[in-house]
Protein backbone atom coordinates (compact mmCIF):
# COMPACT_ATOMS: atom_id res chain seq x y z
CA UNK A 1 0.00 0.00 0.00
CA UNK A 2 1.38 3.39 -0.79
CA UNK A 3 0.23 7.33 1.06
CA UNK A 4 0.06 8.55 -2.73
CA UNK A 5 -0.76 6.19 -5.45
CA UNK A 6 -1.98 8.85 -7.74
CA UNK A 7 1.36 9.07 -8.55
CA UNK A 8 1.39 5.99 -10.50
CA UNK A 9 -1.65 6.67 -12.37
CA UNK A 10 0.32 7.76 -15.80
CA UNK A 11 3.10 5.51 -15.75
CA UNK A 12 2.87 3.06 -18.95
CA UNK A 13 5.76 -0.16 -19.30
CA UNK A 14 7.29 -0.57 -22.54
CA UNK A 15 9.43 -3.58 -21.99
CA UNK A 16 12.30 -3.08 -19.46
CA UNK A 17 11.53 1.27 -20.18
CA UNK A 18 9.20 3.32 -17.88
CA UNK A 19 7.21 5.81 -19.89
CA UNK A 20 4.95 8.54 -18.25
CA UNK A 21 1.83 9.28 -20.34
CA UNK A 22 -0.02 12.60 -19.58
CA UNK A 23 -3.41 12.66 -20.48
CA UNK A 24 -3.89 13.96 -24.27
CA UNK A 25 -0.31 13.23 -24.43
CA UNK A 26 2.03 10.54 -25.97
CA UNK A 27 4.23 8.68 -24.09
CA UNK A 28 7.36 10.22 -23.05
CA UNK A 29 10.20 8.55 -22.55
CA UNK A 30 11.31 8.64 -18.62
CA UNK A 31 14.39 7.42 -16.57
CA UNK A 32 12.97 8.06 -13.54
CA UNK A 33 10.52 4.80 -14.02
CA UNK A 34 8.58 4.83 -10.68
CA UNK A 35 9.79 3.72 -8.01
CA UNK A 36 12.30 6.04 -9.43
CA UNK A 37 14.94 3.66 -9.32
CA UNK A 38 15.14 0.50 -10.78
CA UNK A 39 16.14 -1.10 -7.18
CA UNK A 40 14.99 -0.81 -3.88
CA UNK A 41 16.15 -2.18 -0.45
CA UNK A 42 14.41 -5.08 1.28
CA UNK A 43 15.10 -4.17 5.04
CA UNK A 44 14.24 -6.88 7.91
CA UNK A 45 13.90 -5.03 11.21
CA UNK A 46 14.55 -8.04 12.88
CA UNK A 47 18.19 -9.07 11.49
CA UNK A 48 18.76 -5.35 10.54
CA UNK A 49 19.98 -6.78 7.09
CA UNK A 50 19.53 -4.36 3.80
CA UNK A 51 19.51 -6.14 0.28
CA UNK A 52 19.06 -4.41 -2.80
CA UNK A 53 16.91 -6.19 -5.26
CA UNK A 54 16.48 -5.07 -8.81
CA UNK A 55 12.47 -3.91 -9.62
CA UNK A 56 11.12 -5.68 -12.52
CA UNK A 57 7.72 -4.49 -13.66
CA UNK A 58 5.03 -1.56 -11.00
CA UNK A 59 1.22 -1.76 -11.55
CA UNK A 60 -1.27 0.09 -9.42
CA UNK A 61 -4.25 -1.78 -8.34
CA UNK A 62 -6.80 0.70 -6.71
CA UNK A 63 -4.83 1.96 -3.53
CA UNK A 64 -2.41 -0.89 -3.60
CA UNK A 65 1.49 -0.52 -5.55
CA UNK A 66 2.48 -4.25 -6.95
CA UNK A 67 6.16 -4.24 -7.54
CA UNK A 68 7.61 -7.00 -8.87
CA UNK A 69 11.08 -7.91 -8.35
CA UNK A 70 13.96 -10.15 -9.99
CA UNK A 71 14.06 -13.34 -8.55
CA UNK A 72 11.15 -13.26 -6.64
CA UNK A 73 9.02 -15.53 -9.44
CA UNK A 74 6.92 -17.75 -6.84
CA UNK A 75 4.68 -17.47 -3.98
CA UNK A 76 7.40 -19.49 -2.08
CA UNK A 77 9.76 -16.95 -3.01
CA UNK A 78 7.51 -14.48 -2.24
CA UNK A 79 6.56 -15.65 1.46
CA UNK A 80 10.18 -14.94 2.54
CA UNK A 81 10.03 -11.33 2.09
CA UNK A 82 6.67 -11.25 4.57
CA UNK A 83 7.38 -8.45 7.06
CA UNK A 84 10.12 -6.83 5.04
CA UNK A 85 10.26 -3.22 4.58
CA UNK A 86 10.76 -1.97 0.64
CA UNK A 87 13.22 1.25 0.95
CA UNK A 88 14.41 3.79 -1.60
CA UNK A 89 16.97 6.37 -1.14
CA UNK A 90 15.59 9.65 -0.33
CA UNK A 91 17.43 11.40 -3.21
CA UNK A 92 15.15 8.81 -5.43
CA UNK A 93 11.44 9.90 -4.46
CA UNK A 94 9.29 10.76 -6.77
CA UNK A 95 8.61 14.82 -5.91
CA UNK A 96 4.85 15.47 -4.55
CA UNK A 97 2.39 18.07 -4.99
CA UNK A 98 2.32 21.16 -2.72
CA UNK A 99 0.31 19.81 0.42
CA UNK A 100 1.17 16.05 0.31
CA UNK A 101 3.70 14.49 2.68
CA UNK A 102 5.71 11.44 3.05
CA UNK A 103 4.64 9.51 6.09
CA UNK A 104 8.10 9.55 7.69
CA UNK A 105 8.53 12.82 6.68
CA UNK A 106 5.78 13.78 9.43
CA UNK A 107 6.49 11.09 12.16
CA UNK A 108 8.50 12.59 15.42
CA UNK A 109 7.11 16.07 14.06
CA UNK A 110 6.35 17.83 17.36
CA UNK A 111 2.89 18.75 17.45
CA UNK A 112 1.99 22.31 18.72
CA UNK A 113 -1.23 24.36 19.52
CA UNK A 114 -1.41 27.58 17.14
CA UNK A 115 -0.66 29.17 21.06
CA UNK A 116 2.83 27.64 21.03
CA UNK A 117 1.74 25.02 23.36
CA UNK A 118 3.59 21.51 22.95
CA UNK A 119 1.08 18.69 22.88
CA UNK A 120 3.25 16.33 22.02
CA UNK A 121 5.31 13.88 19.03
CA UNK A 122 3.68 12.24 16.13
CA UNK A 123 3.85 8.53 16.26
CA UNK A 124 1.72 7.34 13.50
CA UNK A 125 -0.22 8.11 11.16
CA UNK A 126 -3.55 5.87 10.34
CA UNK A 127 -4.91 5.23 6.82
CA UNK A 128 -8.40 5.46 7.38
CA UNK A 129 -11.07 5.56 4.25
CA UNK A 130 -12.70 8.83 5.05
CA UNK A 131 -9.25 10.60 6.15
CA UNK A 132 -5.88 9.90 7.72
CA UNK A 133 -5.46 10.05 11.19
CA UNK A 134 -2.88 11.90 13.35
CA UNK A 135 -1.76 9.37 16.51
CA UNK A 136 0.40 11.57 18.73
CA UNK A 137 2.24 10.57 21.75
CA UNK A 138 1.46 13.12 24.40
CA UNK A 139 4.61 14.65 26.52
CA UNK A 140 3.01 13.31 29.88
CA UNK A 141 2.20 9.78 28.42
CA UNK A 142 -0.22 8.59 26.82
CA UNK A 143 -1.86 9.13 23.03
CA UNK A 144 -4.56 10.45 21.19
CA UNK A 145 -5.73 10.76 17.44
CA UNK A 146 -6.44 13.68 15.41
CA UNK A 147 -7.60 13.41 12.30
CA UNK A 148 -5.78 15.01 9.52
CA UNK A 149 -8.28 17.73 8.66
CA UNK A 150 -8.03 21.61 7.69
CA UNK A 151 -10.10 21.48 10.84
CA UNK A 152 -7.53 20.65 13.03
CA UNK A 153 -4.65 20.67 11.03
CA UNK A 154 -3.01 24.18 10.29
CA UNK A 155 0.27 23.86 9.55
CA UNK A 156 2.90 20.69 8.64
CA UNK A 157 6.75 21.89 8.14
CA UNK A 158 8.30 19.42 7.33
CA UNK A 159 12.11 21.23 7.47
CA UNK A 160 11.27 22.49 11.33
CA UNK A 161 9.31 19.29 11.86
CA UNK A 162 6.55 20.64 12.83
CA UNK A 163 2.58 20.50 12.83
CA UNK A 164 0.55 23.22 14.29
CA UNK A 165 -3.19 22.00 15.19
CA UNK A 166 -6.00 23.91 16.39
CA UNK A 167 -8.07 21.90 19.32
CA UNK A 168 -9.96 24.51 20.65
CA UNK A 169 -13.35 22.47 19.17
CA UNK A 170 -11.43 18.82 19.49
CA UNK A 171 -11.43 18.07 23.29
Amino acid sequence: MTDFPERYKDLVHSGSRCELKREGEAPVSSSRCLPPTSAVYLYDSVSKERKIVEVEKVALRKRDVIIKLKGVNTPEDASILKGKLIQVDYGGLYPLPVGYYYIFQLIGSLVLTSKGEEVGRLKEVLKLPANDVFVVEENGGGEFCIPAVSEFILEINTKERKIIVDLTNFR
